[in-house]
């Protein structure tokens, strides 16, 4: 059994977060039998999903200022874009409303706003912080390249 100290949220907390992540990812890959999991991933697919949005809000906000008139014909409100806007949105409401939903259970808990929402940024940075690292930990075994840590 390894002891690992629990680092107060901050620098040293993400830290730690970007090391294990890495760890996980280096094991998913040379482990595969015990630790290639897609649960692994999920943090990993949340942040490329993040990018991809971003990119697609900026795509659809040039768009608009290009044509600025037309709101209708080219924002995410027209028939043909229900379907892609709702596909693309999706997971962020979902996301957001279990966010919400944690933010509650810490409420109920402590009776204290700050602190919820604090725990609440906390937990949508640990999910940037493991997926980017996680991808880089995989990334890096896969190919034989490590960076210095």
């Amino acid at each position: 059994i390894a002891f690992h100290e629990r680092k107060n949220f901050g620098k040293d907390f993400f830290k730690q977060i970007a090391r294990y992540a890495k760890q996980r990812g280096k094991f998913a890959v040379l482990f595969p039998n015990t630790s290639l999991h897609l649960i692994y991933f999920i943090p990993t697919f949340f942040v490329l999903y993040i990018i991809l949005f971003l990119l697609y809000v900026i795509l659809v906000i040039r768009q608009l200022t290009e044509h600025p008139g037309s709101v209708i014909n080219y924002g995410f409100w027209t028939s043909q874009n229900d379907v892609i806007a709702t596909v693309i949105f999706s997971p962020l409401i979902v996301y957001f409303f279990l966010l919400v939903y944690e933010i509650g259970i810490v409420y109920w808990q402590e009776r204290s706003l700050g602190l919820s929402l604090f725990t609440g940024i906390g937990i949508f940075l640990t999910h940037i912080v493991y997926g980017i690292y996680f991808i880089l930990g995989f990334a890096q075994t896969l190919v034989g390249f490590n960076l210095h840590e």
